[in-house]
């Protein structure tokens, strides 16, 4: 496989440590939306996917740069949700929590699924195999894997992007702050996949490929593909 490159794992704890005193004011204010909305934005799809999935207290924190992002997330992503914080940090909103996807929601996005209305990137994401249990993809407890980066030259970006997954491309880079002037990563847990040489054809590595260096983390045992990072590029 000459489109990967064997990296050092990396290791680490995200965040700080310290006595854990910190003059911060925090605050969570808790959100309750209670309309319905019958149509899932791509931006939506992408986001409330691998909730419809799996059975588990699962949180989304989707970080708020701006009034845009925050609009978007309000009314295309939290909407779909029961429990909606808002994390205030010294009176700004950082981040929005999003957990309990709504039952209407997710039969409305399962509708969406058998009738093959999902976007195909986020179909090949996480519907294009057999589905393995989320808790297999928590890298804390995994010792033997291995980091590969993804050698941008040896995939065959796709000349034109299509334009409605674009805003998904957009919306990530302005939330997570995945652009040239960080080094922030937004990580993607696929469902079912496996590191195989055809990997490299999907059109998902294609597109991402096209906006972002790609890194993956495999299970060396199973060859199961644990995440797939998205880093500025």
């Amino acid at each position: 496989m000459n489109w990967l490159r064997e990296m050092n794992v990396k290791t680490g704890v995200n965040g700080t440590l310290g006595n854990g005193i910190s003059n911060e004011k925090l605050e969570i204010k808790i959100v309750q939306i209670d309309k319905k909305r019958n149509d899932i934005t791509i931006i939506a799809q992408f986001f409330i996917a691998i909730h419809t999935l799996f059975d588990l207290p699962l949180v989304t924190a989707i970080p708020i740069t701006n009034d845009e992002v925050e609009e978007i997330v309000m009314e295309q992503i939290a909407v779909h949700f029961n429990k909606i914080q808002k994390i205030v940090i010294n009176d700004r909103l950082e981040r929005i929590q999003l957990r309990e996807i709504k039952d209407f929601s997710k039969y409305k996005f399962l509708e969406m699924s058998r009738y093959n209305q999902i976007h195909p990137i986020i179909r090949e994401l996480y519907f294009s195999s057999d589905i393995i249990p989320l808790e297999h993809n928590f890298l804390t407890f995994r010792e033997n894997k291995k980091l590969y980066q993804v050698l941008n030259e040896k995939i065959e970006i796709p000349f034109q992007t299509d334009s409605s997954f674009l805003d998904v491309i957009k919306f990530i880079k302005k939330s997570f702050g995945v652009s040239e002037e960080d080094n922030h990563t937004f990580v993607i847990s696929p469902a079912g996949w496996k590191l195989r040489n055809e990997i490299k054809n999907l059109e998902s590595i294609k597109l991402f490929s096209k906006y972002f260096n790609l890194e993956l983390i495999v299970d060396n045992e199973n060859s199961q593909i644990l995440s797939l990072d998205l880093l500025n590029r």
